[in-house]
């Protein structure tokens, strides 16, 4: 079986509207999946992470493994139903 998600990284401006309201999304979400972590950066101020993961949209929401690895990336808003789902799917390996 495919590694599972074990943090999600929400990649945001620090006045974004859109960035808040998917950060509300994925507190959400971690409530549900509570092995995961939540980790928001603000691409305005923490620049060094931003570029390590080349981030070029806001916001931009990436899911990575229990081995440090990036497993799947959304740059959009999603409804926290379609997180729920998009999750599930990547931890059974179904994401690509």
């Amino acid at each position: 079986m495919d590694s599972q998600i074990k943090k999600i990284m929400l990649f945001t401006l620090s006045a974004c509207p859109l960035g808040r309201s998917m950060g509300t999304v994925l507190r959400e979400v971690i409530r549900i999946f509570e092995k995961i972590e939540l980790e928001t950066v603000f691409i305005d101020v923490q620049t060094e992470m931003t570029n390590f993961y080349r981030v070029k949209k806001n916001p931009t929401t990436i899911f990575i493994d229990d081995s440090g690895n990036e497993k799947y990336r959304v740059q959009e808003f999603l409804e926290t139903e379609h997180v729920i789902n998009l999750l599930e799917q990547i931890n059974q390996g179904e994401s690509e």
